[in-house]
């Protein structure tokens, strides 16, 4: 017979683990304390670079200007866009700083015939997300936004 406390510890031992394996969403605050991307007007070759206070959400999401919304990043790797398959979701959510190349990064969209599309693509205004869960939990005390304007190719100055 195994004495009742050795039970409980065990069954703690257990669920401390499985939430230890959930992620770092565990100890991740609501929102970063700090959010900013820049530069806000881009073209097509430029970067784009969010610096952001670490720990921070696991998914990364922007939308564009027809309202569509799509992942770039996220602890489901079949919701992150190629450039970021191989890190894994503690790494990400240690990253101060994110970069993302306008010319080539793409964004996957939540549907049953999921696929990574190019993402900066319209001329408009983007809406990039950063929070712990951008599918259910999407208000302004849980996520951080900012907005970028686009314009496909760079203008000319006379």
């Amino acid at each position: 017979m195994v004495p009742r406390v050795v039970v409980a510890v065990v069954v703690f031992a257990t669920i401390g683990i499985a939430v230890a394996a959930d992620g770092p969403s565990s100890g991740t605050p609501a929102k970063a304390k700090m959010f900013a991307c820049s530069p806000y007007r881009l073209h097509s070759p430029d970067k784009l670079v969010v610096r952001v206070s670490v720990p921070h959400g696991t998914d990364l999401g922007i939308r564009t200007p027809d309202n569509a919304f799509v992942f770039v990043y996220s602890c489901d790797p079949s919701l992150r866009s190629p450039q970021w398959k191989d890190v894994d979701c503690g790494s990400f959510a240690n990253l101060p700083r994110i970069t993302i190349d306008v010319a080539t990064v793409e964004g996957v969209s939540v549907s049953p015939q999921a696929k990574a599309r190019r993402l900066f693509s319209k001329a408009g205004a983007y809406t990039v997300l950063l929070g712990k869960n951008l599918e259910t939990e999407n208000t302004d005390q849980t996520v951080n936004r900012c907005k970028v304007q686009f314009s496909p190719s760079e203008s000319t100055k006379p």
